[in-house]
């Protein structure tokens, strides 16, 4: 008898014990899925073709603040369409082949000498963040800006067939701005009206 009943008081302890069990959790174990973007320095693509005549910022640099870009020409528009305020955005970016092409650069102050001009074949801006300037092919390289950045230079038709090409700012290991312009060829702009460039420029900059 005293058996029975050791054996019936162990069952109800085994009960007892069995609803003091805490709640399971239905995740544990499972595999949990990771928040988007936690923990990683992944950037969207870029699928966006960059606008030509809009400045590109490629780096944060402390020690230069880029502010704005103006660049004339001497075949194409009045002195009005070339005379535009140096911008950000809607910069001249039109311009012929044989036409000489002014690009003058605003920046704060003590900034002199850092930067060197750099022309080359359009390629999608992103990829110059991963590059140093020795690593994609320049058409041409011009002498460090150390009096100011003011570059004239003449867009060769020998060098420079119809087409886009990127205006790169560049330090030794790294690019500090880009814009987009469009050469055409020979004389193909300069008997336009201002009008009819203004509308060319909107359109090719779409």
């Amino acid at each position: 008898m005293k058996r029975l009943v050791s054996v019936f008081l162990a069952a109800l302890m085994l009960l007892g014990f069995a609803g003091c069990k805490p709640a399971v959790n239905p995740d544990d174990g499972a595999p949990r899925p990771q928040a988007s973007g936690a923990g990683s320095a992944i950037t969207p693509e870029r699928t966006e073709k960059p606008k030509l005549g809009t400045l590109e910022l490629m780096s944060r640099d402390k020690s230069l603040t880029i502010t704005a870009l103006q660049i004339s020409g001497d075949k194409a528009g009045s002195k009005e369409f070339n005379a535009r305020e140096p911008a950000m955005a809607d910069i001249r970016c039109i311009f012929e082949q044989d036409e000489q092409i002014d690009v003058v650069l605003s920046y704060n102050s003590g900034a002199e000498g850092v930067c060197a001009l750099r022309v080359a074949k359009h390629r999608d801006f992103s990829e110059y963040a991963e590059l140093r300037p020795e690593e994609y092919s320049i058409i041409m390289v011009f002498s460090e800006l150390e009096t100011g950045f003011e570059e004239i230079f003449t867009l060769d038709k020998e060098l420079f067939e119809p087409g886009e090409y990127d205006l790169l700012f560049a330090r030794t290991d790294s690019i500090i701005a880009c814009v987009t312009i469009r050469v055409f060829e020979a004389s193909a702009l300069s008997s336009m009206p201002d009008e009819e460039l203004e509308s060319l420029m909107k359109e090719v900059s779409q």
